[in-house]
């Protein structure tokens, strides 16, 4: 006889499918989709988001803001410029400071792609609208810290 299922089964179902889904659904995967020769590596990714989330920093502030050494980072940037994807700008007043910044098409590829993730969650949360918002969010943060934690 088979064990009763119960939520955290149902849940354990459907993270591979919500991980392919948040995948597909990701700014990168949209250029791609837009660009077919465009390829941006996930960590390309997550730093075309951060620099979409805060604007324009100088290559310490990225390079602290993605937790990276500065070699890193500038590396990360040529190759995200090789891609038309960030543009890079001198500080008058300081020739030694460089500003990066979202291209104007990589912003707005951003962009459409959060507005398109919040009318979608927008959605969702109206249709079940018996669940308590900060519950669910207390519950989606909790499950993110342990999930990052976990040791394969």
């Amino acid at each position: 006889m088979a064990e009763p299922r119960g939520p955290a089964d149902a849940v354990l179902e459907l993270l591979p499918e919500l991980a392919l889904a948040l995948r597909s659904s990701a700014p990168h995967e949209r250029a791609r989709r837009q660009q077919p020769d465009l390829r941006l590596t996930a960590r390309q990714m997550a730093a075309v988001i951060h620099l979409g989330a805060g604007g324009p920093r100088t290559m310490s502030q990225f390079a602290d803001g993605m937790n990276v050494s500065r070699a890193s980072a500038s590396e990360m940037i040529e190759r995200l410029d090789e891609k038309g994807m960030v543009a890079r700008e001198r500080n008058h007043a300081d020739r030694r400071e460089i500003r990066v910044h979202l291209s104007q098409s990589a912003e707005r590829m951003v962009q459409a792609t959060l507005l398109q993730r919040q009318q979608d969650v927008r959605a969702v949360l109206a249709r079940h609208s018996d669940v308590p918002p900060a519950a669910l969010l207390a519950l989606l943060r909790d499950l993110t810290q342990t999930l990052k934690r976990a040791r394969p």
